[in-house]
């Protein structure tokens, strides 16, 4: 993807994340998968495991950035089969800027001294 395309893109999609990120913060499930995930493992489990959290909880949201990243009207995402989603999404949230994103809403861990 061109680099024009990606930064527009990703202007659009920003609001969307936004938005999830202020739900997120009240959202205990959310911090809960956050704090219990083990930041040294790799990026696709990673990917694997908040994919369910974040369709689940935000699923029109999902719908609305899968719509912009790939082009598609939201009603065609939604008609589509699973493995094309699943793929699609994948591939968004495998990148390390957006995981950086939604990892930052985890809670910082206490040290011995606090």
């Amino acid at each position: 993807m061109r680099t024009d395309d990606a930064i527009d893109k990703l202007c659009d999609i920003a609001p969307i994340i936004a938005d999830i990120g202020e739900k997120a913060k009240n959202d205990q499930e959310f911090k809960d998968f956050l704090a219990n995930y083990n930041k040294a493992k790799d990026n696709r489990m990673f990917v694997l495991r908040v994919l369910p959290v974040l369709v689940k909880n935000y699923k029109e949201d999902m719908y609305a950035i899968l719509s912009i990243w790939t082009e598609k009207p939201i009603e065609e995402i939604k008609e589509q089969s699973i493995g094309v989603t699943v793929k699609e999404l994948k591939a968004i949230f495998e990148d390390e800027d957006i995981r950086a994103f939604f990892s930052s809403f985890s809670e910082p861990k206490k040290t011995a001294e606090e």
